[in-house]
C-alpha cells in the first residue's frame, strides 16, 4: 500500500493532511467532552441520536431506494428525527450516549495496539456489548455516571489525538488517558451546576 501511495505524492500529502485534521478534531472534541461533558449532555445525546439514525436511514435507503439522492435524503431525515428525539427524551439520549462513548473509548484504546485485525475486531465487539451495560447504568444513575463516562471518553479521545500527532505508542496513550480522565472527572464534579446551586441555597 505504501509503495502504491508513493507513486502519487499529491494523494499522500492530502491523506496526511486529512489525518492531522482528524487528530486535531479528536483532541478538541475530547477536551470538551472530558471537562464539560455533563454540561454539554444534550448536545452529545442529540449528535449521538443523529449518527445512529443516519446510519439506520442509510441502510434502509440503500436497501429500498434506487436513486442516490433518495438514499441521502432518507439518511438525513431519519438522522434528524432520531437526533431530535434523543434531545427531547433525556433517558433515551443518555442510553445512546453511554453506548457511543463506550464504543469511542474502545476504538481509541484498541486502534494503536500492536495486535491482529481479528483481535482488534473482537475487542471492539466486546466494547459495543459493554456499551449496552454502560447505557443502562447511565439511565439508573445518570449524573455521576455521565460525568465519569464523559470524563473517560474525552480523555481517551484527547490522548488518542495527541498521541497520533506526536507519534506516541499505546502505553503512553493509555497512561495519558488515565491521567486526563482523573482530571476531567474532578473538574466536572467540582463545577457541577447542581453543586453550585446547593451552595447558594446554604
Amino acid at each position: 500500500m505504501q509503495e502504491f501511495l508513493s507513486q502519487y505524492p499529491g494523494i499522500t500529502e492530502q491523506l496526511d493532511l486529512l489525518k492531522q485534521v482528524g487528530l486535531m478534531f479528536s483532541l478538541l472534541f475530547g477536551a470538551l467532552n472530558c471537562f464539560m461533558g455533563f454540561r454539554l449532555l444534550r448536545v452529545w445525546t442529540a449528535l449521538g441520536g443523529f449518527v445512529l439514525g443516519a446510519g439506520v436511514g442509510f441502510l434502509l435507503g440503500s436497501r429500498f431506494l434506487d436513486v442516490q439522492w433518495g438514499v441521502w435524503l432518507m439518511t438525513l431525515g431519519v438522522g434528524l428525527v432520531a437526533g431530535t428525539l434523543a434531545y427531547q427524551i433525556y433517558l433515551v439520549g443518555a442510553f445512546l450516549l453511554g453506548w457511543l462513548l463506550t464504543v469511542s473509548v474502545t476504538v481509541s484504546l484498541v486502534r494503536p495496539m500492536d495486535i491482529g485485525d481479528k483481535e482488534k475486531l473482537a475487542l471492539m465487539a466486546g466494547g459495543a456489548l459493554l456499551g449496552l451495560v454502560v447505557g443502562v447504568l447511565i439511565v439508573a444513575f445518570s449524573r455521576p455516571i455521565i460525568i465519569v463516562a464523559t470524563g473517560i471518553s474525552g480523555a481517551a479521545s484527547m490522548a488518542s489525538g495527541l498521541g497520533g500527532i506526536l507519534g506516541w505508542g499505546a502505553p503512553v496513550v493509555i497512561i495519558l488517558t488515565a491521567v486526563l480522565a482523573v482530571a476531567g472527572i474532578a473538574v466536572q464534579f467540582f463545577t457541577e451546576p447542581g453543586k453550585k446551586k446547593r451552595r447558594r441555597e446554604e
